[in-house]
């Protein structure tokens, strides 16, 4: 995931401001100035740092005009007024604010995409509830999880978008909700199934378990019967990974291995099968593969009890 850049702001600087913000309201100097009745070369002198920033009453005119809280350029204006040593004090407590923020922005982009995309049937809904999303958040998220959902790039871009565009209020409210929202998600796991769900189940298109059975895995030494895998029916396979296809008996277990940039199916009640290049692969699982075990959990046995 791309890493955000710490851009540390000159809050210092306000002839920087008030260019950024007479840009934004699509004023020129000579509109500017008018609006708050200055001449334009006076303004030109402020934004060109020739001149020091105004006076307060100028600062309330150009924000008016500006359409801004007054707040906004006068406490610009006296933060420049101040001696140095105060100035270099405000300067390295925002600088620690901003990293602060950035910090706590990067962390949310990292946590948000599985609890938003991942899991079975109405784990996103819940997560979005936990983050108490807004409607039209929601219809966002939603929306990417159909248009991404075999991407997982797109999603995360979605994620970094999303939390990027957040107010300093919402990103901190959305940070003091993620403690519970991994508190109510840690205790929901994806559903136990004794067989494979049929394809239109809702459930087979997110993560779930599955007991395995001899029958499925075949020859295969590895996983073994009564482990119970998790499998993820939007991971893309991969050499070496173990898959679930959906051929009978109930969704037999293979073990994708390459030789000579050539792809094989190892294990299963029919053995080894060889495979197209891996160009192919995708064209020949759409049919077949259930999904990717990523994941096996060896139940504990009950020992067999010595004969006396």
């Amino acid at each position: 995931m791309t890493r955000l850049r710490a851009r540390i702001p000159a809050l210092e600087d306000f002839a920087a401001l008030l260019v950024a913000s007479r840009k934004k309201a699509s004023l020129t100097q000579t509109e500017l100035a008018a609006a708050a009745g200055l001449t334009p070369s006076y303004l030109s002198f402020i934004e060109n740092r020739k001149k020091p920033p105004p006076s307060d009453e100028v600062c309330r005119r150009l924000a008016h005009a500006l359409d801004l809280a007054p707040e906004t350029l006068l406490e610009r204006a006296h933060l420049q007024r101040a001696p140095k040593e105060l100035r270099a004090k405000v300067h390295s407590l925002t600088s620690s604010l901003h990293r602060e923020r950035l910090s706590m922005r990067q962390f949310l982009q990292d946590m948000l995409s599985p609890f938003l995309f991942s899991g079975p049937p109405g784990y996103a809904d819940s997560a979005m509830d936990t983050l108490a999303l807004s409607p039209a958040k929601r219809r966002r998220i939603r929306e990417a999880a159909l248009r991404d959902r075999h991407d997982r790039v797109g999603r995360e871009a979605e994620v970094r978008k999303f939390v990027e565009e957040l107010s300093d209020d919402e990103l901190q409210d959305l940070a003091e909700r993620v403690p519970r929202l991994i508190e109510d998600q840690g205790r929901s796991e994806p559903p136990l199934l004794a067989t494979l769900p049929p394809a239109d189940d809702p459930r087979a298109e997110h993560p779930f378990l599955l007991d395995l059975t001899a029958d499925q895995l075949g020859s295969l030494a590895t996983p073994t019967a009564g482990d119970r895998a998790l499998i993820d029916p939007g991971a893309m396979p991969e050499p070496d990974d173990y898959l679930l296809l959906r051929e009978p008996p109930a969704g037999v277990v293979r073990h994708l291995r390459v030789e000579d940039e050539r792809f094989r199916l190892e294990g299963g009640p029919g053995g080894a099968e060889e495979l197209g290049p891996a160009t192919d692969i995708v064209r020949q699982f759409e049919a077949i593969l259930v999904g990717v075990i990523i994941e096996v959990r060896t139940v504990l046995r009950r020992r067999p009890q010595l004969g006396r």
